[in-house]
């Protein structure tokens, strides 16, 4: 069985400095004895916990009948409507969204997400709560064991809280303010140095079919399941049945409201005082993986999202060097077509995370780095458009060289001018740059494998990169500008729209990274209770992994 310390949702958040969530929140543990924010039960008065706190969840407790230890009378719906007045919304703009999966036990299991000011992408995304877990008693979903963050705007960060029945009085609820335990989820990946990391909403399932979540009105739910009973159920009723939300509109809220919020913010920090560790942070989403979406065939259509086999972030800086006038699908559109299933479709792939290139795009539009810059990236081992070891390598194998080796930022004043050179001081392979030495090409390489990895550095030590040819289907490493890299993607993209039946491959490829997920590692920080996996903040996925790495078995 899964120990519930070890969940994670499918509406994530993230910070460098304690980052990643789900919506459905971080785990929960008996709040007696616990500390949050660094304070414990016997800190003092819980007020002083709110201190310089800015959101509008600490602007309710402030106001609310709170005693010394955080304890109060209230319950999901206490605060969702508190917090909606605090905010200036009106009740009638509460929604509510609902996912369904077996993540936490054998049947699948609803949770709730609400926001408030549903109808404004920027205000919605202020303020998120959750209600995860099963009530034992009733079989409803339980509104007094919640988790909740929202958007402090002086500070420019999410603020996370949680409560469940107080231990002094079970008929009240024991407020924790920024519990340690929601950084099992919301600092991701587990093996990373986290420094900088915002916190940032993810929705897991961020496209559709939007798998696991109720899409209705508007669309037919993919793999909604519920209880027999359950929306008659007096909690799941109230919540979920006087403020339904679809799928697609906490997809707006958090792709156009909360990760946009959230990338400028990080990208404010280009104008403090050159600082290496700040401008490491700022260049990790371009090299490893920071978050993960998932993405599923659209029921038996054969329409998939081509992030499952292109890195969307690669359409970004095409777009960025000319808008239009490409020749390419991959380029104007954001979807593939593949062959009519006749079985099993394929679902839940892992892909590059929304809010890494969201965040790669701000650094773009901001010009802290040119789109050919960001492609000299991407076009390593393109075609693993997330978990690419090389890429991820390159900034990992950088934080140990600079301990002893950092690069100068002497006569630099902002980080903004620090950027391009440390950008140049990572790339590096082997000691050698990864550059062909002209500003409009960059290094192409389909397989950033071990072997090609080391062939790659070879031909660097060697000085033949300029002679190395890629073959038609993209593998090797060339120098390219960006029409023949744009081709290269174009012809790897239409092997998979052009096949027969293209699942299998692209199944196992999706096993393949669900096992970088599941895979157990050694944390990097003293968040977890119990060994981790790479990725806590997933949610129900199709398979298990050999071992240990299946993520939790007994």
């Amino acid at each position: 069985m899964r120990s519930r310390t070890r969940i994670a949702r499918s509406l994530v958040v993230g910070p460098l400095a304690g980052l990643a969530a789900a919506v459905a929140g971080c785990t929960t543990a008996g709040p007696g004895g616990s500390c949050g924010g660094g304070k414990c039960d016997s800190a003092g008065d819980f007020q002083s916990e709110l201190d310089g706190r800015g959101d509008p969840i600490a602007e309710f407790l402030r106001g609310a009948e709170v005693d010394r230890d955080g304890v109060m009378e209230a319950d999901y719906r206490t605060f969702l409507l508190g917090v909606a007045e605090v905010m200036g919304c009106t009740s009638e703009s509460v929604m509510t969204f609902s996912l369904s999966d077996n993540l936490f036990m054998a049947e699948p299991f609803p949770r709730l997400i609400s926001v408030a000011c549903s109808d404004d992408d920027a205000r919605a995304s202020d303020f998120f709560i959750a209600a995860s877990f099963r009530d034992d008693a009733t079989g409803d979903v339980d509104l007094r064991d919640v988790e909740m963050f929202a958007w402090d705007q002086a500070a420019r960060t999410y603020r996370f809280y949680a409560f469940q029945p107080a231990e002094s009085d079970p008929s009240k609820v024991a407020v924790e303010v920024e519990p340690k335990r929601c950084q099992q989820c919301h600092l991701t990946p587990s093996d990373l140095v986290p420094l900088g990391m915002p916190m940032t909403p993810i929705m897991n399932e961020l496209d559709r079919p939007w798998t696991h979540w109720n899409a209705e009105p508007g669309f037919p739910s993919f793999q909604y399941d519920l209880p027999d009973g359950m929306e008659s159920m007096p909690n799941f009723a109230e919540v979920m049945g006087r403020h339904r939300g679809a799928a697609s509109r906490l997809e707006e809220i958090i792709r156009r409201g909360g990760h946009p919020k959230v990338a400028q913010a990080r990208l404010r920090t280009r104008r403090d005082p050159a600082d290496l560790d700040q401008v490491m942070h700022l260049l990790r989403p371009l090299f490893c993986s920071e978050q993960v979406n998932y993405v599923s065939e659209d029921f038996h259509s054969g329409v998939l999202f081509s992030s499952a086999v292109v890195d969307p972030g690669l359409r970004n800086m095409f777009r960025a060097i000319r808008p239009s006038d490409w020749p390419w699908g991959w380029v104007n559109g954001d979807t593939m077509r593949i062959a009519a299933p006749t079985g099993e479709t394929v679902t839940q792939i892992p892909v590059r995370g929304n809010a890494d290139v969201t965040t790669e795009q701000q650094m773009v539009a901001v010009r802290a780095l040119t789109p050919y810059q960001v492609l000299r990236v991407r076009a390593l081992d393109w075609k693993r458009p997330v978990f690419s070891e090389l890429r991820c390598g390159l900034w990992t194998g950088a934080v140990e060289r600079f301990r002893t080796d950092p690069p100068s930022l002497a006569g630099l004043e902002r980080n903004s001018d620090a950027m391009p050179v440390v950008f140049e001081a990572i790339m590096r392979l082997g000691g050698q740059p990864l550059d062909p030495g002209q500003p409009e090409l960059f290094i192409a390489a389909g397989d950033g494998g071990p072997e090609a990895a080391s062939a790659l550095e070879q031909a660097l030590a060697d000085g033949t990169i300029d002679s190395a040819t890629c073959g038609e289907d993209g593998s090797g490493f060339c120098v390219v500008d960006v029409e023949q890299f744009g081709e290269m993607v174009h012809r790897h993209l239409r092997s998979f729209e052009e096949a027969a039946d293209p699942r299998p491959a692209l199944i196992e490829e999706r096993d393949r990274r669900i096992c970088e997920i599941l895979a157990p590692v050694e944390p990097v920080d003293d968040r977890f209770e119990e060994p981790p996996i790479r990725f806590e903040n997933r949610p129900a996925l199709p398979i298990e992994c050999p071992g240990p790495a299946d993520g939790l078995a007994d």
